[in-house]
């Protein structure tokens, strides 16, 4: 296992602190965060950036490498090599590996997951078992984009039989005939009830507000109609 230094030497990093609320966003300062992360940005190509993350009372929450950190909305960061979350107590929960963002490895309870991302990864494929094997615990149980929104918003159903705060997703836009549109990857920090949905409100992949859901409540006369699916990729 790696562990990072927390006092890396300052010729060679420089050295940000984060907050961040129980969802993972961003705030302004330790009264209202739930975490903190110290990200320790690397002066040259030859150490990589990394991050620790601590619990609002100090102990540590996780750790690894990073390209980018984004501080308003950490599902935007971009991960890179080995990462490491605990418990309060301690305790390994789970570890993974990243390459440029993307998932690659993620162990969990002795349970091993390899995720398909390589760069020849066809969202019209119905070969992608992979990304599906989490399809009957994780759902997609409500979508919306209007047309004209630059947002869009849906809601994840838990039927995983335990309560969860840690999802990654796919959702797959597709025109009416089957053809794929566009593709975007979300990280989601929430915990979810089992048994329970939660509602997500995210960046449209449509910036130019060119389309409209085919099953929402837009105006479906003057936009091009396109639907959604969803992958799951990883939760705990």
């Amino acid at each position: 296992m790696t562990h990072y230094p927390k006092y890396p030497p300052a010729n060679l990093y420089d050295t940000k602190i984060f907050f961040y609320d129980k969802n993972w966003k961003g705030v302004k300062d330790g009264s209202t965060a739930s975490y903190y992360r110290y990200a320790y940005y690397s002066k040259t190509s030859q150490y990589i950036s990394y991050c620790i993350d601590y619990y609002i009372t100090g102990e540590l929450q996780g750790e690894g490498g990073f390209i980018k950190i984004d501080q308003k909305n950490d599902s935007k960061s971009i991960f890179n090599g080995e990462m490491y979350w605990y418990d309060k107590s301690g305790e390994l929960i789970r570890k993974a590996e990243f390459k440029n963002g993307k998932l690659i490895d993620s162990k969990q309870s002795n349970e091993t997951t390899r995720i398909n991302t390589n760069n020849s990864y066809n969202p019209n494929s119905s070969n992608n078992k992979s990304t599906q094997q989490y399809s009957d615990a994780i759902s997609l149980s409500y979508f919306e984009k209007k047309g004209a929104s630059y947002e869009e918003e849906f809601s994840l159903l838990n039927n995983s039989g335990k309560d969860i705060s840690f999802i990654q997703i796919r959702l797959i836009y597709k025109l009416e005939n089957g053809n794929v549109i566009d593709y975007q990857d979300f990280t989601l920090h929430e915990k979810i009830q089992n048994g329970l949905s939660k509602k997500f409100t995210v960046k449209s992949f449509d910036q130019k507000m060119s389309f409209v859901y085919k099953y929402g409540e837009g105006y479906k006369g003057i936009y091009t109609l396109f639907t959604v699916s969803c992958q799951i990729l990883n939760y705990y």
